[in-house]
């Protein structure tokens, strides 16, 4: 969350006085309206450590989400990057004909991804909700990351 600009209030995000003493990165780098995935913060934090590895200091990671530093010490598992068009059009198309619908369609195509949902009562009915990628995944012919 300290990625996100003008997010001070429940971030757990350094004071400014702080920040002005010991150099810290990462901090303020986009906008809450702004998608970021967990690559493009490896890309800014593999560029960060280059950076202050290249002044001769050593880095240290504090705070943040542990997915993030995870898949920075260890790599994502190989597979699509988000594409966030294609999310957009499900977006849309959840909008037009409703979760129920996204849902079976889900069971028709993964019936094991769509098993974590326990009913259909769970489909997902919000964009953001947790297991709204299967659909994307779906869509895009990927073979089931379920199996």
């Amino acid at each position: 969350m300290a990625i996100y600009r003008d997010m001070d209030i429940g971030t757990a995000k350094p004071p400014r006085e702080l920040r002005e003493l010991v150099p810290h990165h990462l901090i303020d780098i986009i906008d809450p309206s702004d998608e970021f995935s967990v690559s493009q913060y490896i890309d800014a934090a593999s560029a960060v450590v280059e950076q202050i590895r290249a002044r001769g200091r050593e880095v240290l990671f504090v705070g943040g989400t542990p997915l993030y530093l995870k898949s920075l010490l260890r790599g994502l598992f190989d597979g699509p990057p988000a594409d966030w068009k294609l999310r957009q059009e499900i977006e849309q198309e959840l909008q037009l004909v409703g979760g129920q619908a996204l849902y079976d369609r889900l069971v028709s195509i993964d019936p094991v991804a769509a098993s974590a949902h326990s009913s259909p009562r769970y489909a997902p009915v919000d964009p953001s909700a947790r297991g709204f990628s299967a659909p994307q995944g779906s869509r895009l012919a990927i073979s089931k990351l379920s199996v």
